[in-house]
């Protein structure tokens, strides 16, 4: 499946990505898992997050056959 790359998100325990489904659906990832925004999962949006690389590494290996376009 493709994702959309939103923005770049930092919640208090660990960094991520803000990305959008096909079907429009948002999610909250930190390149292993997908978790759907609530009121228990607070983030905030960032400029970048500390390591690309490694989140990127991450999605590669835990999620390989899910793509996401637009990451900055």
């Amino acid at each position: 499946m493709k994702y959309t790359f939103e923005n770049w998100i930092q919640t208090e325990h660990w960094e991520g990505a803000l990305i959008t489904s096909p079907t429009g659906l948002e999610y909250l990832t930190n390149g292993v898992s997908k978790w759907e925004p609530n009121a228990n999962r607070k983030y905030r949006i960032v400029d970048s997050i500390s390591n690309k690389v490694d989140f990127k590494s991450r999605w590669n290996m835990y999620l390989p056959y899910d793509q996401i376009e637009g990451v900055k």
